[in-house]
Protein backbone atom coordinates (compact mmCIF):
# COMPACT_ATOMS: atom_id res chain seq x y z
CA UNK A 1 0.00 0.00 0.00
CA UNK A 2 1.31 3.35 -0.87
CA UNK A 3 0.61 6.05 2.37
CA UNK A 4 0.73 8.98 -0.20
CA UNK A 5 2.30 10.12 -2.93
CA UNK A 6 5.85 8.18 -3.32
CA UNK A 7 5.94 7.43 0.49
CA UNK A 8 5.46 3.94 1.83
CA UNK A 9 6.68 1.49 4.62
CA UNK A 10 6.05 -1.56 2.82
CA UNK A 11 2.80 -2.47 3.45
CA UNK A 12 0.91 -4.63 0.46
CA UNK A 13 -2.86 -3.85 -0.93
CA UNK A 14 -5.98 -4.68 0.09
CA UNK A 15 -6.24 -8.55 -0.28
CA UNK A 16 -3.71 -10.80 0.64
CA UNK A 17 -4.63 -12.55 4.19
CA UNK A 18 -1.15 -11.25 5.09
CA UNK A 19 -0.70 -7.49 4.11
CA UNK A 20 2.35 -6.74 6.17
CA UNK A 21 5.92 -6.95 5.46
CA UNK A 22 7.69 -9.89 5.85
CA UNK A 23 9.93 -10.14 9.10
CA UNK A 24 7.22 -7.43 10.88
CA UNK A 25 6.64 -7.99 14.29
CA UNK A 26 3.81 -5.33 14.58
CA UNK A 27 2.12 -3.12 11.66
CA UNK A 28 -0.67 -0.67 11.60
CA UNK A 29 -2.11 0.69 8.61
CA UNK A 30 -4.40 4.17 9.97
CA UNK A 31 -5.93 4.22 6.37
CA UNK A 32 -7.41 0.98 5.83
CA UNK A 33 -7.69 0.38 9.38
CA UNK A 34 -5.65 -3.15 9.84
CA UNK A 35 -3.62 -4.35 12.24
CA UNK A 36 -0.92 -6.89 13.15
CA UNK A 37 0.21 -8.00 16.19
CA UNK A 38 2.77 -11.06 16.06
CA UNK A 39 1.81 -12.06 12.89
CA UNK A 40 -1.98 -12.13 13.92
CA UNK A 41 -4.59 -10.06 12.38
CA UNK A 42 -6.12 -7.92 15.57
CA UNK A 43 -8.46 -4.50 16.47
CA UNK A 44 -6.81 -1.42 17.16
CA UNK A 45 -7.56 -1.30 20.87
CA UNK A 46 -5.54 -4.17 20.96
CA UNK A 47 -1.95 -2.71 20.10
CA UNK A 48 -2.50 0.92 20.66
CA UNK A 49 -3.41 2.72 24.21
CA UNK A 50 -5.05 5.98 23.33
CA UNK A 51 -5.62 9.09 25.55
CA UNK A 52 -6.92 12.59 25.06
CA UNK A 53 -8.69 14.27 28.31
CA UNK A 54 -10.99 16.46 26.24
CA UNK A 55 -13.28 16.60 22.83
CA UNK A 56 -11.68 17.40 19.50
CA UNK A 57 -12.13 17.29 16.06
CA UNK A 58 -10.93 16.06 12.09
CA UNK A 59 -11.91 17.04 8.91
CA UNK A 60 -13.32 13.90 6.77
CA UNK A 61 -12.68 13.32 2.96
CA UNK A 62 -16.01 14.88 2.53
CA UNK A 63 -15.08 18.39 3.94
CA UNK A 64 -17.19 17.25 6.96
CA UNK A 65 -15.95 18.28 10.20
CA UNK A 66 -15.85 15.38 12.87
CA UNK A 67 -16.24 16.06 16.81
CA UNK A 68 -14.59 13.11 18.21
CA UNK A 69 -14.91 11.97 22.10
CA UNK A 70 -12.80 12.49 24.69
CA UNK A 71 -10.23 9.38 24.45
CA UNK A 72 -11.55 8.98 20.97
CA UNK A 73 -9.00 8.22 18.46
CA UNK A 74 -9.46 10.68 15.30
CA UNK A 75 -9.12 8.13 12.44
CA UNK A 76 -10.80 9.15 9.12
CA UNK A 77 -9.76 7.98 5.64
CA UNK A 78 -6.71 10.07 5.75
CA UNK A 79 -5.14 8.37 8.87
CA UNK A 80 -5.11 9.14 12.74
CA UNK A 81 -4.75 12.79 13.49
CA UNK A 82 -2.66 12.80 16.50
CA UNK A 83 -1.54 16.66 18.12
CA UNK A 84 -0.59 18.74 20.95
CA UNK A 85 -2.31 21.11 23.13
CA UNK A 86 -3.57 23.79 21.99
CA UNK A 87 -6.04 26.53 22.85
CA UNK A 88 -8.36 28.67 20.66
CA UNK A 89 -8.55 31.99 22.43
CA UNK A 90 -11.48 33.47 20.35
CA UNK A 91 -14.92 32.78 22.73
CA UNK A 92 -17.37 32.29 19.63
CA UNK A 93 -15.78 30.37 16.70
CA UNK A 94 -18.20 31.21 14.98
CA UNK A 95 -20.80 33.68 15.98
CA UNK A 96 -19.65 36.93 14.10
CA UNK A 97 -22.78 38.76 14.84
CA UNK A 98 -22.46 38.43 18.82
CA UNK A 99 -21.51 42.15 19.57
CA UNK A 100 -19.65 39.89 22.88
CA UNK A 101 -17.06 38.29 21.14
CA UNK A 102 -16.93 40.37 17.82
CA UNK A 103 -17.33 43.91 16.81
CA UNK A 104 -18.35 44.70 12.99
CA UNK A 105 -16.50 47.73 11.43
CA UNK A 106 -16.82 49.05 7.70
CA UNK A 107 -20.84 48.02 7.48
CA UNK A 108 -19.71 44.38 7.64
CA UNK A 109 -22.90 42.39 9.17
CA UNK A 110 -24.04 38.61 8.27
CA UNK A 111 -27.20 38.07 7.04
CA UNK A 112 -28.32 35.05 9.90
CA UNK A 113 -28.26 31.99 6.91
CA UNK A 114 -25.96 29.74 7.55
CA UNK A 115 -24.46 26.53 6.46
CA UNK A 116 -23.22 23.96 8.21
CA UNK A 117 -20.00 21.04 7.05
CA UNK A 118 -20.59 18.61 9.84
CA UNK A 119 -19.95 20.39 13.06
CA UNK A 120 -18.46 23.62 11.49
CA UNK A 121 -21.10 26.74 10.93
CA UNK A 122 -19.96 28.92 8.42
CA UNK A 123 -22.43 32.51 8.55
CA UNK A 124 -23.19 34.80 5.55
CA UNK A 125 -21.39 37.96 5.16
CA UNK A 126 -22.69 40.85 3.62
CA UNK A 127 -21.61 44.71 3.00
CA UNK A 128 -24.74 46.79 3.89
CA UNK A 129 -23.30 50.06 2.40
CA UNK A 130 -19.78 50.98 0.20
CA UNK A 131 -17.14 50.95 2.31
CA UNK A 132 -13.57 50.59 2.41
CA UNK A 133 -12.75 46.94 4.51
CA UNK A 134 -15.35 45.71 6.09
CA UNK A 135 -14.07 43.42 8.51
CA UNK A 136 -14.99 41.78 11.92
CA UNK A 137 -12.70 42.41 14.83
CA UNK A 138 -12.63 40.03 17.89
CA UNK A 139 -12.93 40.96 21.44
CA UNK A 140 -10.80 37.97 22.72
CA UNK A 141 -7.02 38.50 22.26
CA UNK A 142 -3.48 36.60 22.27
CA UNK A 143 -1.04 37.05 24.22
CA UNK A 144 2.47 36.36 23.00
CA UNK A 145 5.80 37.31 24.41
CA UNK A 146 8.78 38.33 22.55
CA UNK A 147 9.80 35.33 19.86
CA UNK A 148 6.60 33.84 20.21
CA UNK A 149 4.56 32.75 17.24
CA UNK A 150 1.10 33.07 16.38
CA UNK A 151 -1.58 31.70 13.72
CA UNK A 152 -5.25 33.15 12.45
CA UNK A 153 -6.72 31.31 10.81
CA UNK A 154 -10.93 30.82 9.47
CA UNK A 155 -12.63 28.54 6.86
CA UNK A 156 -14.39 30.08 4.09
CA UNK A 157 -17.14 29.55 1.20
CA UNK A 158 -16.62 32.07 -1.59
CA UNK A 159 -19.38 34.79 -2.19
CA UNK A 160 -19.33 37.90 -4.45
CA UNK A 161 -16.37 39.54 -2.61
CA UNK A 162 -12.55 39.03 -2.76
CA UNK A 163 -10.07 39.12 -1.98
CA UNK A 164 -10.49 37.90 1.86
CA UNK A 165 -7.70 38.48 4.14
CA UNK A 166 -6.20 36.54 7.04
CA UNK A 167 -5.36 39.43 9.53
CA UNK A 168 -4.28 40.47 12.85
CA UNK A 169 -3.59 43.50 14.61
CA UNK A 170 -1.53 44.37 17.59
CA UNK A 171 -2.68 47.95 17.96
CA UNK A 172 -0.16 49.69 16.92
CA UNK A 173 0.05 47.91 12.82
CA UNK A 174 -1.47 44.72 11.19
CA UNK A 175 0.19 41.67 9.64
CA UNK A 176 -2.42 40.31 7.03
CA UNK A 177 -2.34 38.21 3.28
CA UNK A 178 -5.05 37.89 0.94
CA UNK A 179 -6.48 35.10 -0.57
CA UNK A 180 -7.76 36.06 -4.01
CA UNK A 181 -11.36 34.50 -5.37
CA UNK A 182 -12.08 33.18 -8.70
CA UNK A 183 -15.70 31.92 -9.20
CA UNK A 184 -15.65 29.28 -5.95
CA UNK A 185 -11.81 28.87 -5.59
CA UNK A 186 -9.71 30.93 -3.90
CA UNK A 187 -6.05 31.24 -4.40
CA UNK A 188 -3.29 32.47 -2.79
CA UNK A 189 -2.63 36.36 -2.86
CA UNK A 190 -0.18 38.47 -1.31
CA UNK A 191 1.48 40.13 2.14
CA UNK A 192 -0.42 42.80 2.15
CA UNK A 193 0.86 44.01 5.73
CA UNK A 194 4.02 43.38 7.28
CA UNK A 195 4.62 45.59 10.24
CA UNK A 196 7.95 44.09 10.65
CA UNK A 197 9.37 45.66 13.21
CA UNK A 198 6.58 44.16 16.07
CA UNK A 199 4.82 41.42 14.25
CA UNK A 200 6.62 39.77 11.46
CA UNK A 201 4.80 37.83 8.78
CA UNK A 202 6.07 34.14 9.14
CA UNK A 203 3.85 32.29 6.38
CA UNK A 204 0.45 31.64 4.84
CA UNK A 205 -1.52 28.93 3.52
CA UNK A 206 -4.85 27.66 2.58
CA UNK A 207 -6.56 23.95 2.22
CA UNK A 208 -9.02 22.78 -0.17
CA UNK A 209 -11.74 20.08 1.44
CA UNK A 210 -13.22 20.02 -2.55
CA UNK A 211 -16.67 20.69 -1.77
CA UNK A 212 -16.16 24.49 -2.11
CA UNK A 213 -14.88 24.80 1.54
CA UNK A 214 -11.30 26.30 2.21
CA UNK A 215 -9.13 27.05 5.51
CA UNK A 216 -7.37 29.87 5.24
CA UNK A 217 -4.28 31.41 7.57
CA UNK A 218 -1.54 33.23 8.52
CA UNK A 219 1.40 32.31 10.85
CA UNK A 220 2.89 35.67 12.61
CA UNK A 221 5.94 36.27 15.31
CA UNK A 222 6.17 38.71 17.83
CA UNK A 223 9.99 40.48 17.23
CA UNK A 224 9.54 43.28 19.24
CA UNK A 225 11.26 42.63 22.53
CA UNK A 226 7.91 42.93 24.65
CA UNK A 227 4.95 41.18 24.99
CA UNK A 228 1.62 42.14 22.42
CA UNK A 229 -1.28 40.83 22.78
CA UNK A 230 -3.30 40.56 19.25
CA UNK A 231 -6.70 40.40 17.98
CA UNK A 232 -8.08 38.41 14.69
CA UNK A 233 -9.54 40.83 12.30
CA UNK A 234 -11.25 38.77 9.27
CA UNK A 235 -11.55 41.07 6.11
CA UNK A 236 -14.64 39.81 4.04
CA UNK A 237 -13.23 42.44 1.56
CA UNK A 238 -9.86 43.29 1.42
CA UNK A 239 -9.87 46.42 -0.50
CA UNK A 240 -11.00 49.65 -0.50
CA UNK A 241 -14.08 51.06 -2.14
CA UNK A 242 -16.11 48.22 -1.81
CA UNK A 243 -19.87 48.23 -2.90
CA UNK A 244 -22.41 47.00 -0.73
CA UNK A 245 -22.60 43.25 -1.55
CA UNK A 246 -25.82 41.18 -0.43
CA UNK A 247 -23.64 37.84 -0.54
CA UNK A 248 -20.21 38.70 0.18
CA UNK A 249 -18.80 35.68 1.86
CA UNK A 250 -19.28 32.67 4.07
CA UNK A 251 -16.87 32.68 6.92
CA UNK A 252 -16.63 30.20 10.59
CA UNK A 253 -14.52 27.93 12.30
CA UNK A 254 -12.11 31.36 13.37
CA UNK A 255 -9.37 30.09 15.61
CA UNK A 256 -6.28 32.63 17.08
CA UNK A 257 -3.53 29.94 18.66
CA UNK A 258 0.19 29.93 19.62
CA UNK A 259 2.15 28.19 17.33
CA UNK A 260 3.87 28.18 13.60
CA UNK A 261 0.86 26.03 12.13
CA UNK A 262 -2.51 25.69 12.58
CA UNK A 263 -4.14 23.13 14.62
CA UNK A 264 -7.27 21.04 14.28
CA UNK A 265 -10.63 23.12 14.52
CA UNK A 266 -11.03 24.02 18.33
CA UNK A 267 -15.01 24.87 18.72
CA UNK A 268 -16.12 27.86 21.05
CA UNK A 269 -19.61 28.63 21.92
CA UNK A 270 -19.05 31.28 24.87
CA UNK A 271 -15.56 30.64 26.26
CA UNK A 272 -12.29 29.96 24.69
CA UNK A 273 -11.23 26.51 24.60
CA UNK A 274 -8.30 23.96 24.90
CA UNK A 275 -7.93 20.90 23.19
CA UNK A 276 -5.76 18.34 25.53
CA UNK A 277 -2.93 16.86 23.81
CA UNK A 278 -3.17 13.41 22.20
CA UNK A 279 -1.15 10.19 23.76
CA UNK A 280 -0.59 7.35 21.80
CA UNK A 281 1.40 4.55 22.84
CA UNK A 282 2.27 1.30 21.08
CA UNK A 283 1.31 -1.40 23.53
CA UNK A 284 4.87 -3.27 24.43
CA UNK A 285 3.77 -7.14 24.45
CA UNK A 286 1.98 -6.03 21.40
CA UNK A 287 4.77 -5.22 19.50
CA UNK A 288 7.08 -7.67 20.58
CA UNK A 289 9.25 -4.58 22.50
CA UNK A 290 12.00 -5.70 25.06
CA UNK A 291 14.92 -5.79 23.20
CA UNK A 292 15.37 -2.83 20.37
CA UNK A 293 13.10 -3.42 17.23
CA UNK A 294 13.33 -1.92 13.54
CA UNK A 295 10.92 0.95 13.36
CA UNK A 296 9.29 2.54 9.98
CA UNK A 297 6.57 5.50 9.93
CA UNK A 298 4.85 7.52 6.85
CA UNK A 299 2.69 10.55 7.86
CA UNK A 300 2.05 13.47 6.70
CA UNK A 301 3.54 16.33 8.80
CA UNK A 302 1.33 18.58 10.46
CA UNK A 303 3.88 20.89 12.27
CA UNK A 304 5.24 21.05 16.57
CA UNK A 305 6.74 23.11 18.81
CA UNK A 306 9.81 24.72 16.56
CA UNK A 307 12.39 23.42 18.84
CA UNK A 308 12.83 19.78 18.13
CA UNK A 309 9.39 17.97 18.07
CA UNK A 310 9.79 14.14 18.72
CA UNK A 311 7.93 11.69 15.81
CA UNK A 312 8.36 9.03 17.79
CA UNK A 313 10.24 7.72 21.15
CA UNK A 314 11.46 4.16 22.23
CA UNK A 315 11.86 4.37 25.73
CA UNK A 316 11.66 2.91 28.76
CA UNK A 317 8.79 4.30 30.56
CA UNK A 318 10.86 7.38 31.26
CA UNK A 319 12.87 10.30 29.91
CA UNK A 320 16.14 9.66 31.00
CA UNK A 321 16.60 5.92 28.84
CA UNK A 322 14.94 6.86 25.37
CA UNK A 323 15.85 6.57 21.66
CA UNK A 324 13.57 8.86 19.28
CA UNK A 325 13.49 10.38 16.13
CA UNK A 326 12.59 14.37 16.25
CA UNK A 327 12.79 17.08 13.38
CA UNK A 328 15.23 19.76 14.11
CA UNK A 329 14.67 23.46 14.63
CA UNK A 330 13.84 24.75 11.40
CA UNK A 331 12.08 21.44 10.86
CA UNK A 332 14.98 20.20 8.06
CA UNK A 333 16.48 17.27 9.26
CA UNK A 334 15.00 13.71 11.32
CA UNK A 335 17.71 13.09 13.79
CA UNK A 336 18.02 9.85 16.24
CA UNK A 337 19.20 10.28 19.69
CA UNK A 338 20.11 7.73 22.67
CA UNK A 339 20.34 9.13 26.28
CA UNK A 340 21.28 7.45 29.36
CA UNK A 341 20.76 8.78 32.64
CA UNK A 342 19.45 12.08 30.95
CA UNK A 343 23.01 12.61 29.11
CA UNK A 344 23.11 12.32 25.22
CA UNK A 345 25.00 9.46 23.52
CA UNK A 346 24.87 9.09 20.45
CA UNK A 347 23.05 12.07 17.51
CA UNK A 348 23.09 12.15 13.69
CA UNK A 349 20.80 12.80 11.19
CA UNK A 350 19.56 12.66 7.64
CA UNK A 351 19.04 15.77 6.06
CA UNK A 352 15.70 16.78 4.30
CA UNK A 353 14.32 19.60 1.79
CA UNK A 354 12.70 22.07 3.80
CA UNK A 355 8.82 20.45 5.54
CA UNK A 356 6.11 22.76 5.68
CA UNK A 357 3.02 21.74 6.76
CA UNK A 358 0.77 19.09 5.31
CA UNK A 359 3.86 17.41 3.39
CA UNK A 360 4.58 13.84 3.52
CA UNK A 361 7.46 11.71 5.32
CA UNK A 362 8.42 8.40 6.01
CA UNK A 363 11.56 7.52 8.12
CA UNK A 364 13.15 4.10 9.59
CA UNK A 365 14.92 3.86 12.08
CA UNK A 366 17.37 0.62 11.66
CA UNK A 367 18.65 -0.20 15.59
CA UNK A 368 20.67 -3.12 15.03
CA UNK A 369 22.46 -1.38 12.28
CA UNK A 370 22.83 1.65 13.55
CA UNK A 371 21.04 3.43 10.76
CA UNK A 372 18.72 6.09 9.68
CA UNK A 373 16.59 6.31 6.65
CA UNK A 374 13.83 8.78 5.33
CA UNK A 375 11.84 10.27 2.79
CA UNK A 376 9.97 13.56 1.97
CA UNK A 377 7.22 13.64 -0.29
CA UNK A 378 8.54 11.17 -2.45
CA UNK A 379 11.61 12.39 -2.95
CA UNK A 380 15.05 9.82 -2.97
CA UNK A 381 15.85 8.09 0.24
CA UNK A 382 18.87 9.60 2.46
CA UNK A 383 20.36 7.59 5.11
CA UNK A 384 22.39 8.32 8.07
CA UNK A 385 24.86 6.17 10.14
CA UNK A 386 25.21 6.69 13.88
CA UNK A 387 27.78 5.96 16.73
CA UNK A 388 26.77 2.50 18.31
CA UNK A 389 25.64 2.92 21.57
CA UNK A 390 23.98 1.20 24.63
CA UNK A 391 20.60 0.92 23.75
CA UNK A 392 18.82 0.89 26.88
CA UNK A 393 15.74 -1.74 27.44
CA UNK A 394 12.79 -0.68 25.18
CA UNK A 395 9.73 -1.51 27.51
CA UNK A 396 7.11 1.17 25.34
CA UNK A 397 6.84 3.25 22.49
CA UNK A 398 5.24 6.95 22.05
CA UNK A 399 4.13 8.54 18.60
CA UNK A 400 4.18 12.43 18.51
CA UNK A 401 5.83 12.79 21.86
CA UNK A 402 7.89 14.86 23.16
CA UNK A 403 10.82 14.27 25.96
CA UNK A 404 8.03 15.40 28.42
CA UNK A 405 4.63 16.39 26.63
CA UNK A 406 3.36 15.82 22.93
CA UNK A 407 5.21 18.17 20.59
CA UNK A 408 4.75 17.21 16.72
CA UNK A 409 1.35 16.94 14.82
CA UNK A 410 0.85 14.27 12.64
CA UNK A 411 -1.34 12.39 10.80
CA UNK A 412 -0.45 9.27 10.66
CA UNK A 413 -0.73 6.71 7.93
CA UNK A 414 0.68 3.85 9.01
CA UNK A 415 3.69 2.51 11.96
CA UNK A 416 5.88 -0.68 11.31
CA UNK A 417 8.15 -2.80 14.16
CA UNK A 418 10.19 -5.52 13.08
CA UNK A 419 13.58 -6.75 11.55
CA UNK A 420 13.05 -5.98 7.70
CA UNK A 421 11.09 -2.56 8.11
CA UNK A 422 13.57 -0.15 7.90
CA UNK A 423 14.87 0.47 4.33
CA UNK A 424 11.23 -0.13 2.72
CA UNK A 425 10.40 3.60 2.10
CA UNK A 426 9.03 2.22 -1.12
Amino acid sequence: MMSGPGIGVGLRPAGPAKWWPDGAQFAADFISRRFMSLQRPCALEEVLDFARPSPATAMNAQGQCLVFAPDAARLTADGLLIEAEATNVLRKSSGLADSSAWNAEGYAATTGNTRNFGALVLEECAVTSPAPFPKFRSLDTLSLSDGEYGVVSFFAVAGTSGPLRTHVSEGAGNTATSSEVSGDAFSKGAIVENNSSVTQYVSDGMENFGNGLYRLWTVFRNVSGSVQTYQAVPHIQGTGGVPAMVSACWMGGHQLEKGRWPTSLILTSGAPETRAADSVTVLAEAAGLGSAPSVALSARWLGGHPDEPWLLSLNDGTADNEMGVYLTTGAIGIHCTVTADGVEQASNGVSLSDLSHGDRIAFALAINDSQIYARHNGGSIVESGYSEVDIPTITQMQVGRGQTSMSSGMVLESLVVGSTASTDLT
